[in-house]
């Protein structure tokens, strides 16, 4: 399913973890459960869940696996961002990914607006080395809003969470 307004051709929706499947995952431990198969994704998640509690970080490498670029290791092996990943991670992981699943399925939905319809100015910050969404995504996006803003860093997935104070500091500013 597209979002209102979108044309044949323009950007898909992004997929979570493109490279895997609900029966296993394959490429580097991405995993991608199939929406059409509801217990055999509670039980992924219910799977992946535990050990994101037991060890988020490992978690993370397993479910990207490959598609985490040099910037996102790195950001991984800084004990303070690890720190706060894990605890996120954990967060996440305490109802079993329920949110995670939540995602999943408002993926293959359609948007109940078109981008016309957001009125407030919108700050898109894309790593031009992100791995499971392409920058096309982000420049797709942007274009499709009345009022965006594209910043395009050299992060990737994980990484370009860095750059959450910066633009925080931004957008206080600008109030």
């Amino acid at each position: 399913a597209r979002p209102p307004g979108h044309r044949r051709g323009a950007a898909r929706e992004p997929r979570p973890c493109p490279a895997g499947r609900a029966d296993g995952p394959r490429r580097g431990g991405a995993v991608r459960p199939r929406p059409s198969d509801p217990d055999g994704l509670a039980q992924l998640l219910a799977g992946l869940g535990q050990l994101m509690r037991d060890d988020p970080l490992d978690a993370a490498r397993q479910m990207l696996g490959e598609h985490l670029c040099a910037a996102d290791l790195a950001a991984i092996d800084n004990p303070a961002y690890a720190a706060a990943m894990a605890a996120s991670l954990q967060e996440s992981a305490r109802q079993d990914l329920l949110g995670y699943a939540q995602d999943l399925a408002s993926l293959g939905a359609p948007w109940p607006f078109g981008c016309d319809q957001v009125h407030q100015p919108v700050v898109l910050v894309h790593g031009r080395a992100h791995r499971i969404v392409p920058l096309r995504h982000g420049e797709a996006l942007a274009a499709a809003l009345p009022d965006a803003a594209l910043q395009i860093t050299e992060d990737g997935h994980l990484s370009v969470l860095a750059q959450l104070p910066a633009l925080a500091t931004t957008l206080l500013g600008a109030r």
